[in-house]
C-alpha cells in the first residue's frame, strides 16, 4: 500500500486520484452493492482486466488504463488524467499524462516518463534494487477535444524544455514535460504553471522483464510481452524446440501500445520449446533475458539463458498448482492477529518434487482458519470439458485434516471442495461438477483486522469458468488440535478415466 508515486506507480496514482473524487463526490453512507455489482457505481468503474480504475464525470475524465468509455459531453470537459488511451487521447507511452483546460482552445498539458516495471516492487525493499526504471522517450499523442479540432500548436513551457513538436490532425510526438495546447497564438505562456517534477533517465543500463506463460496448446499461436528498461532500436525474438540441432527462428518484436516490446510466437508441436529477445542499440546486439553479447545465430554465441515454455496437446493433464514451479506465486496472510502458523516450501513425495506445507499451531485465535493462494500466470490457457476431474496430490502433515481445495476465478468467484487428508501421500480425484461456490479468503488479511476476512461474491454464475482461472486457493478450518497439510500438486484432468 506503501509503494505510491506518480512517477513510477502512475497507473496506482491515477487510482488514488479517482478515489478521491469518489470520496469527494458520493454522499457519506454511499452503498455500491457487494461485488461484482459494485464494480460500476456513479460514474465510477473498477475492473481487473485490464486492471482499470475509471472515473467519467460532469467535466472530468480519469483512467489508470487504456478505456473505451466516451464521456457524453466532451465539450464539458476541464480536466483529463490518465495511463494509455481513450476516445479523446491516444497515447503509448506508459507514464502518467494531465490536460487541463485553461481557456477555450487553451490546455495545459503535463507528461511524465516511462515507468518499466523490470522486478516486483512487493518484495523486500533494498537501495540496490531498483524495481521500476524511468524511461524518457518521445511517444506519439494524438488529441481529439472539441474546442481543439480546427488545430492547434505545442508549446513547451517548463525550464529546459526546447521540445516543439510539429501537429498533424491533432497527433504529434509527445516528450516528458509541461506544454501548452492552443488554437492562437495570442495566448499568455507565462501566466500558465510550468512547475514539473519528473526525475531525469536513471541510466542504469538495460534490463528486461518477462512472465513466460505456464504452457500453451498445440497448435495455437500465443503472443509475448518483454518490458525494456531502455529503448532500443530495434528487437526480434528468436524461437526454437528444445530438441537436439534446432535452429533459432527469427521473429518480429515491435513497441505495442503500453510500451512493451510485443511479439507472435505460431502454433508449435508438443513438446518444449525456448525463445529469448534479442535489442539492437548503436549497433550491438544482446540476447536476453541474460543479457549475453550477440544472437543465437553467431557462431561465438555463448549465452545459455532462455525462457522455456511446455507445448501440451489438447485434452491432456494441465499442471494448476505445483510447488516448485509456483513458490514464488503465493499468497500468504500476515500474522498479525492471525492463527499462529507457518509456511514453507518442503520435501515432496519423490527427490525430484517439492510440496507446500501449511500448518497452524493452535487454532483458537480468530478466525480459526488459515489459507494460502497461489494465482497462474495471465498466460496460462486452461480449457476441459464438463466430466473433468481434479487430481490432488496432498497429505496431512499430523493428524488427519479436512483440506478445501478451490478454484478462484478473476471475478473473485472461488469453487471448492474439501477432500480428507491423511498422512500418506494421496492422489485425490475431484470431480469438476462436485465443487460448490465457497468464500474467498482476502489475502493478505485486510487492515485495519475489523474489515471482513472472507468474501462471498454477489454473482449467480452457475458454474466455474476455467477459461477465467486466476489460481487456487487451499484452507484448514479450526477448532481443533493443531494440524496442517503438504500439497505437491493440482492436475486439471480433461476426462474422467
Amino acid at each position: 500500500t506503501h509503494f505510491l508515486n506518480l512517477v513510477h506507480s502512475p497507473a496506482r496514482a491515477i487510482g488514488f486520484l479517482i478515489a478521491g473524487e469518489a470520496f469527494r463526490r458520493l454522499p457519506r453512507g454511499f452503498r455500491a452493492g457487494t461485488y461484482p455489482e459494485s464494480a460500476s457505481f456513479a460514474g465510477f468503474q473498477v475492473r481487473y482486466e485490464p486492471d482499470l480504475a475509471l472515473f467519467s464525470g460532469d467535466s472530468v475524465l480519469l483512467h489508470s488504463a487504456s478505456t473505451d468509455v466516451r464521456p457524453d459531453e466532451p465539450e464539458a470537459l476541464r480536466r483529463i488524467a490518465g495511463v494509455g488511451s481513450s476516445p479523446l487521447v491516444s497515447y503509448r507511452g506508459s507514464g502518467s499524462y494531465f490536460l487541463d483546460r485553461v481557456a477555450r482552445g487553451v490546455w495545459r498539458l503535463e507528461v511524465y516518463p516511462d515507468a518499466v516495471w523490470v522486478d516486483d516492487p512487493f518484495t523486500r525493499g533494498s537501495l540496490d534494487r531498483h524495481a521500476v526504471r524511468i524511461r524518457w522517450e518521445e511517444h506519439p499523442m494524438t488529441v481529439r477535444l472539441p474546442d481543439l479540432a480546427a488545430g492547434f500548436s505545442v508549446t513547451p513551457l517548463n525550464a529546459g524544455n526546447t521540445h516543439r513538436p510539429a501537429v498533424v490532425d491533432g497527433r504529434f510526438g509527445a516528450r516528458p514535460g509541461v506544454y501548452l495546447l492552443h488554437t492562437s497564438d495570442a495566448v499568455d505562456a507565462a501566466a500558465v504553471d510550468a512547475r514539473y517534477f519528473a526525475p531525469p533517465p536513471d541510466g542504469l543500463g538495460q534490463a528486461v522483464a518477462h512472465d513466460a506463460p505456464a504452457a500453451v496448446t498445440a497448435g495455437d499461436a500465443f503472443s509475448v510481452r518483454i518490458r525494456t528498461a531502455e529503448a532500443v532500436d530495434s528487437a526480434a525474438v528468436f524461437v526454437r524446440r528444445v530438441s537436439g540441432p534446432a535452429r533459432f527462428r527469427l521473429l518480429p518484436a515491435a513497441m505495442d501500445e503500453q510500451g512493451a516490446l510485443a511479439a507472435e510466437i505460431p502454433g508449435q508441436d508438443p513438446g518444449l520449446i525456448e525463445y529469448g529477445l534479442v535489442t539492437w542499440s548503436g549497433g550491438h546486439a544482446r540476447t536476453w533475458p541474460g543479457g549475453w553479447a550477440g544472437t543465437p545465430r553467431d557462431w561465438d554465441f555463448t549465452g545459455r539463458e532462455f525462457w522455456q515454455v511446455p507445448v501440451v496437446e489438447e485434452g491432456l493433464p494441465q499442471v494448476l498448482f505445483d510447488a516448485a514451479r509456483d513458490r514464488e506465486r503465493l499468497l500468504v496472510p500476515h500474522p498479525w492477529q492471525y492463527v499462529p502458523f507457518s509456511m514453507e516450501i518442503a520435501g515432496g513425495s519423490m527427490p525430484d518434487r517439492l510440496a507446500l506445507r501449511g500448518e497452524v499451531r493452535s487454532f483458537e485465535p480468530d478466525p480459526h482458519h488459515l489459507s494460502i493462494r497461489s494465482f497462474l500466470p495471465r498466460q496460462a490457457f486452461v480449457g476441459a470439458g464438463a466430466d473433468a476431474v481434479l487430481v490432488v496430490r496432498a497429505r496431512a502433515t499430523g493428524r488427519p485434516v479436512e483440506l478445501e481445495v478451490a478454484l478462484v476465478e478473476t471475478d473473485a468467484q472461488a469453487w471448492g471442495y474439501s477432500v480428507h487428508l491423511e498422512a500418506e501421500w494421496q492422489d485425490l480425484r475431484v470431480p469438476l461438477a462436485d465443487l460448490r461456490k465457497v468464500p474467498l479468503t482476502l489475502l493478505p488479511r485486510p487492515y485495519p483486522q475489523f474489515l471482513p476476512y472472507r468474501f462471498e461474491s454477489a454473482s449467480l454464475d452457475a458454474a466455474l469458468d476455467l477459461t477465467q482461472l486466476d489460481g487456487l486457493q487451499f484452507s484448514i478450518q479450526g477448532p481443533g488440535d493443531p494440524a496442517g497439510f503438504e500439497v505437491e500438486r493440482v492436475t486439471l484432468m480433461a476426462r474422467r478415466e
